[in-house]
């Protein structure tokens, strides 16, 4: 094996050229300059590894080894943040760092090291993205970037899917965490080697990654790749900046469409939560449901204006097909009567709620309830509740249209790549990728324009405080900035459609749903057959299709076969918990914040009794049938 082991004193710079770029400085002070910034062009990485003390009265975690690799060559190994540093200033010193000659360093999770680094690094700028969730942070002269957010992998997942990394991940099994290591401790030279590659794989993927871009031009996060295509497509039409701005959003509207936004609808039925099912439960997945929906459907093109509630109502039906509109509305005495038994209405998204019969935080039934919802999730509300009264309170339309033209093809552009690599076991990489990107053209139309202005002033995140106005100032004053939000609120909207007129065909059958994903009983097959009809038709009349690696035609929207489970093979605890045994004996687990392969393995050894959730099963008592034998009709 290579030297594994270099002493931060033996640390001398290889003569290196600098790239510019001219950016903004945040300084220590939280003032802000404009000034080009000069990076090193050469890769470095930075991990740690840690024991955490579980049984404290309070758990706490040390590190007790770091390891920096410089230019992806040398890697500098030390067992104390003392060494760190010394290492540190050596480094600062010999490169003459400083805010506008910066070394970019990329750990993967910076999240966590940043917990650790903020006690012993001086930190003087922080972007972030969520709570504790960081992008970059600049120390000494050196810009911190997570490769984490930057590739949405893990570094095993990583390493294996990047072709020219050679220092793979060894296994964390290997190695057991549950050892505890100090900075004394001696390590062997198996221990070793799993620290060299963590730092030594990560600096093979990042230079794998530089083969199209540069340290100034490398987006900071995964969804940063399309964003980019996607801005240049769009700027190509000068029509577009008139939409952007026709589109802008009142800090009262933003919230509005914030209200009316929801996800994917994840639900289970709660006639079956809970129950082992005899039955074999199968599953249909929405061919790439948010890209669809992006092409197929339209969206609010112009200014929401506000419209007299009786006056709308009473026209309902012709201001659907021009209107993109948000209804705020009150149901008095409202109950999901329909067969499927997938309650709708989120209890979070109503601000007036009384009387409420809930189920796993949806609308059973309630004596009253107030929200805003798009015109789609009205007309689902419609087609699935009963109520004694209904009073519209508001109506906020905007006209409706297709998105432009430049968007579309860079969407289809995204699937047209994924497509032709479906079904080739030797881009299975290549495939993740595009996959990823055309999923991120749906991500990037949610962005929060509220999110916090957060700095890093003397060693604490300080929130820089900004009104809602100010906020969205900033955001449709950027040159750089191109979407409306609202596009993505009703594409949401539209995939839920389209989920639910699947839910309606197979009724009182409905297991499980989650997001593209339908798990029902009975057969079902001829109904979705002649529902894909349908489906593929409107994928060819808006140009959604592509061909496979094997020539053959796909269609975007529309619903697959993926799996199929056991009888006596499927049990579901509410949205993300579920577990199943396949037709080929594997055992499948789905639950939210448990590994997939871990938790399989688990419950193929102790069965599906364990799976138990008393307080669910107390939740839906109210609405059970007796399960029935295998056979009986439902």
């Amino acid at each position: 094996m290579e030297q594994i082991y270099w002493n931060y004193k033996d640390f001398k710079p290889k003569k290196t050229k600098f790239l510019k770029k001219s950016t903004t400085i945040m300084l220590k002070n939280g003032n802000i300059i404009h000034k080009p910034i000069f990076y090193y062009d050469c890769i470095c990485t930075f991990d740690i590894e840690t024991t955490t003390i579980q049984d404290a009265e309070r758990p706490y975690a040390f590190m007790y080894i770091w390891q920096f690799c410089f230019d992806n060559d040398r890697v500098y190994m030390g067992r104390t943040w003392q060494d760190f540093r010394l290492f540190i200033k050596n480094l600062k010193k010999e490169l003459k760092l400083a805010p506008n000659r910066r070394l970019v360093v990329y750990i993967h999770n910076a999240s966590y090291e940043f917990s650790f680094c903020k006690d012993f690094l001086e930190i003087y700028e922080v972007f972030q993205i969520g709570e504790h969730k960081y992008v970059k942070f600049m120390a000494e002269g050196i810009e911190f970037r997570c490769s984490y957010i930057l590739t949405n992998m893990s570094l095993a997942k990583l390493c294996k899917n990047t072709p020219t990394c050679v220092h793979n991940k060894l296994s964390g099994e290997d190695y057991n965490y549950t050892i505890r290591r100090t900075p004394e401790s001696s390590l062997t030279e198996q221990e070793l080697e799993y620290c060299y590659n963590d730092v030594k794989g990560l600096a093979e993927c990042i230079e794998y990654r530089l083969k199209e871009y540069t340290l100034t031009t490398i987006p900071l996060t995964a969804t940063g790749y399309v964003r980019r295509e996607m801005r240049t497509a769009m700027a190509k039409n000068k029509n577009n900046k008139i939409i952007f701005k026709d589109t802008r959003l009142t800090p009262f509207l933003y919230k509005l469409n914030r209200l009316a936004f929801r996800g994917g609808d994840t639900h289970s039925n709660p006639k079956f939560t809970g129950y082992l099912l005899p039955w074999p439960v199968k599953v249909m997945d929405i061919k790439s449901s948010y890209p669809a929906s992006l092409i197929e459907f339209t969206y609010p093109m112009g200014p929401f204006e506000r419209y007299e509630p009786n006056e709308y109502m009473r026209h309902y039906d012709e201001y659907y097909k021009e209107k993109c509109a948000i209804i705020n509305v009150i149901y008095k005495d409202i109950k999901y009567t329909a067969p499927d038994n997938m309650h709708y209405i989120p209890a979070s998204k109503c601000f007036e709620l009384t009387g409420c019969v809930y189920d796993n935080g949806r609308v059973r039934q309630a004596d009253a309830l107030q929200t805003a919802v798009t015109d789609i999730d009205y007309n689902i509300i419609e087609s699935s509740y009963t109520y004694s009264s209904k009073t519209i309170v508001s109506v906020y339309a905007a006209d409706r249209g297709f998105l432009p033209d430049e968007f579309r093809r860079t969407v289809m552009e995204f699937f047209i790549i994924k497509s032709k690599l479906d079904g080739n076991p030797d881009m299975k990489y290549e495939y993740s990728k595009a996959k990823a990107n055309l999923n991120s053209t749906y991500g990037m139309c949610v962005t929060k324009l509220d999110r916090p202005n957060m700095h890093w002033i003397e060693g604490e995140m300080v929130e820089n405080v900004m009104s809602l106005n100010d906020m969205l100032n900033d955001y449709y004053d950027n040159p750089s900035n191109f979407l409306p939000y609202q596009w993505g609120v009703w594409c949401t909207a539209w995939s839920r459609l389209r989920l639910r007129s699947a839910m309606q065909m197979v009724g009182a059958d409905m297991v499980y749903v989650d997001t593209d994903s339908i798990f029902y009983i009975g057969d079902h097959e001829a109904q979705f057959d002649a529902l894909n009809e349908k489906l593929k038709a409107l994928a060819i009349k808006h140009h959604a299709t592509a061909e496979d690696s094997n020539g053959n035609t796909l269609y975007l929207g529309v619903f697959e076969p993926d799996k199929c489970f056991q009888a006596n093979g499927f049990k579901t605890l509410g949205a993300k918990k579920y577990i199943g045994r396949l037709d080929n004996g594997a055992m499948y687990c789905t639950i939210a914040g448990v590994s997939k392969k871990v938790g399989a393995e688990y419950f193929d050894k102790v069965g599906f009794d364990a799976f138990e959730n008393p307080v669910m099963k107390i939740q839906v008592e109210y609405d059970r049938k007796p399960v029935l034998k295998a056979g009986e009709s439902i």
